[in-house]
């Protein structure tokens, strides 16, 4: 699918918006241990597979509809667990 550039910043932005300060801070370490939080490695996979620029318009991102919704699925099954995790 394509779809307009803004769209997908701004829908990120809104997520980002929700989610606790320690999730936050998870998604942004680059350590072993954070690699076994399954929401955070495709929370981090979703978030570079969204953003394929169209190379016919830098305005338009090329979505991989099927490896997104497995990625979107895969997050809410495991955040709650993964966010327990972070606070701990």
């Amino acid at each position: 699918a394509l779809v307009k550039k803004i769209q997908i910043d701004d829908a990120l932005c809104c997520i980002l918006a929700t989610l606790p300060e320690s999730y936050k801070a998870g998604l942004k370490r680059r350590i072993i241990d954070i690699n076994d939080l399954k929401s955070i490695t495709a929370y981090n996979r979703l978030s570079k597979l969204i953003k394929i620029p169209f190379f016919l318009s830098k305005d338009y991102y090329f979505i991989p509809y099927g490896d997104v919704i497995s990625l979107i699925k895969t997050i809410l099954q495991n955040i709650e667990k993964d966010i327990r995790t972070l606070e701990q």
